[in-house]
């Protein structure tokens, strides 16, 4: 198959989807298909994805008219460069607030979308203007979409999504377990905690680790992504956080390691959502770190011994704190290869691709067939 890959994320910037988008791809070339990534927009023009493809560089415009004329560019571009790939199918993240490139899209094949969240619910927490326009065009990118590869089943059960009457299948987010370099070796006596997110996500839970953070004192806590002003918290901020900012993949792979137990999202319940795969779970686990938790995870089983679920609700950090730091301490004499091995046959990518493009490879023949 010839697939062109499209997003509308930064694809010159590393980051958690930049990541999930070169792991896919790897495994599709292996497995033999051709693979074009178009990113609709990025901060450089520069691919960090080899041969990818950035159709326009990112500008913040204020001018509604500016903004609408740009998008429309955009969709101009991609008209173009897709008229030369001749796709025998189309693989897209959900794209809001651009109904034009609905008609770019069918013209040339047909598409899926991955969806990664509740964006009804995301877009609930946003500007009320972005919120009604996302209810308009959502119906129109999706109820044109061939098929749905989602996440997770709670996401394939609502009926924000049910109602398009799609094919799916379910596969949560995996990690290319054979492309750690650094695994973890030893646990230190002295746990360390990471998290690794983004700036003012609130369904993270950043002020959540805060409060962690300011009720164990001898424990150091790393996070990575937001910076101090980014935090949504009130509360102090201790000593014992240590702020890295958006670190490279070469500082990542150095850093994960020396610390000892993986922080994973705290406050999915604020997206009215109960299961999750995150991207920094399977991360965490790859290198040999158990996590902390606060949703039901999509693969790993509910007794999965290096995963601590705390629920899924609002003062789950505080509830939990000794829970926590009984967990945390109960590694001491693991050898973190346990965690690796344990944790890959759930998680590693090469299953998950061969799975999706089965799926893909089904939606290309019943369209071919009619």
């Amino acid at each position: 198959m010839r697939i062109a890959y499209i997003i509308s994320e930064d694809i010159s910037t590393p980051s958690g989807v930049l990541k999930k988008v070169e792991a896919k791809i790897k495994y599709w070339k292996q497995y033999g298909h051709e693979v074009t990534v178009i990113s609709l927009k990025s901060n450089s023009m520069i691919s960090l994805i080899d041969d990818g493809v950035v159709l326009s560089q990112y500008v913040k415009e204020k001018n509604l008219k500016k903004k609408f004329l740009r998008r429309f560019s955009v969709s101009r571009k991609l008209d173009k460069y897709l008229k030369g790939l001749k796709p025998d199918i189309i693989y897209t993240r959900y794209i809001s607030g651009s109904p034009d490139l609905v008609s770019v899209l069918k013209k040339y094949a047909p598409y899926i979308v991955e969806i990664n969240t509740n964006d009804v619910e995301e877009f609930k927490n946003g500007k009320l203007r972005r919120y009604i326009l996302n209810l308009l065009i959502r119906n129109y990118f999706f109820g044109n979409a061939k098929g749905f590869v989602s996440v997770s089943k709670e996401l394939m059960s609502n009926k924000i999504f049910t109602k398009f009457h799609k094919k799916f299948v379910v596969i949560g987010n995996g990690y290319d377990f054979n492309n750690v370099k650094n695994k973890k070796l030893f646990f230190n006596d002295n746990p360390k905690f990471i998290f690794i997110g983004s700036p003012k996500q609130a369904w993270h839970g950043t002020d959540k680790i805060v409060k962690l953070a300011n009720s164990l004192k001898n424990y150091e806590f790393h996070i990575v992504g937001p910076e101090k002003t980014d935090l949504l918290s009130n509360e102090k901020i201790g000593d014992n956080i240590v702020f890295h900012g958006y670190c490279n993949t070469e500082y990542l792979e150095k850093l994960i390691p020396q610390c000892d137990i993986g922080i994973s999202t705290l406050a999915l319940h604020r997206n009215n959502m109960l299961e999750a795969s995150p991207l920094k779970s399977r991360e965490y686990l790859a290198y040999g770190l158990p996590i902390v938790l606060g949703y039901d995870d999509s693969d790993l089983p509910q007794n999965f011994k290096y995963s601590l679920n705390i629920g899924n609700y609002e003062n789950n950090v505080v509830d939990n704190i000794d829970n926590i730091k009984v967990f945390a301490n109960s590694f001491r004499k693991v050898k973190p290869i346990e965690v690796i091995e344990s944790s890959k046959k759930y998680l590693d990518y090469q299953e998950k691709e061969r799975i999706r493009l089965e799926f893909i490879q089904k939606i290309l023949k019943k369209d071919e067939k009619g």
